[in-house]
């Protein structure tokens, strides 16, 4: 597969599961707690799909041609960015639960 068609793979990937766990946190700023955990869980399934093309990139970088380019530096700071919303958004669904809980 082509460099920059698996690294916009992976963009939009990240892209979407960050969007889900956004929509996450705001689902359980307003107390849908179902919806809120339906958003974490799709967000799982975007980011796992970004894993795929994430271990399609490893192959890809143990050739000896090889480049690291600026965009596939801003793949990896995407997919960074995207595993610290997954924990930030689950730890905002547990505290509106807690703090909602006690209204």
């Amino acid at each position: 597969m082509d460099l920059e068609l698996l690294c916009g793979e992976l963009i939009v990937s990240a892209g979407e599961a960050k969007s889900c766990y956004i929509e996450s946190m705001a689902a359980s700023r307003e107390g849908k707690f179902d919806e809120a955990r339906k958003m974490i869980e799709e967000g799982k399934k975007a980011y796992l799909a970004g894993h795929k093309h994430h271990a399609k990139l490893l192959q890809l970088s143990t050739e000896e041609d090889f480049t690291i380019t600026l965009l596939l530096m801003h793949v990896e700071d995407q997919m960074m960015n995207c595993e610290s919303m997954e924990i930030v958004a689950e730890e905002i669904f547990a505290l509106y639960q807690t703090i909602l809980k006690e209204v």
